[in-house]
């Protein structure tokens, strides 16, 4: 439970970061859906973001192995 609240954090730091990128890229005159298509393009690929916060963070060796006894059983 603790740990879905912490990639919530994550993935709202990105929203804000992009969002950000967004907001300047209007300033410099780009139409609001291109300023957050450059935003994406320039942040690079999220998911890979996601899985390298959730290796990094320690606990991935839990996951797993509560991943490998619900299998398991």
């Amino acid at each position: 439970m603790w740990r879905k609240r912490k990639q919530q954090d994550f993935q709202a730091e990105i929203e804000a970061h992009l969002q950000l990128e967004a907001d300047q890229l209007r300033a410099e005159g780009k139409p609001p859906a291109e300023a957050m298509a450059n935003a994406r393009r320039a942040f690079g690929n999220r998911t890979i973001a996601e899985e390298r916060f959730q290796e990094a963070s320690g606990w991935l060796w839990l996951k797993h192995l509560i991943q490998d006894v619900c299998f398991g059983a």
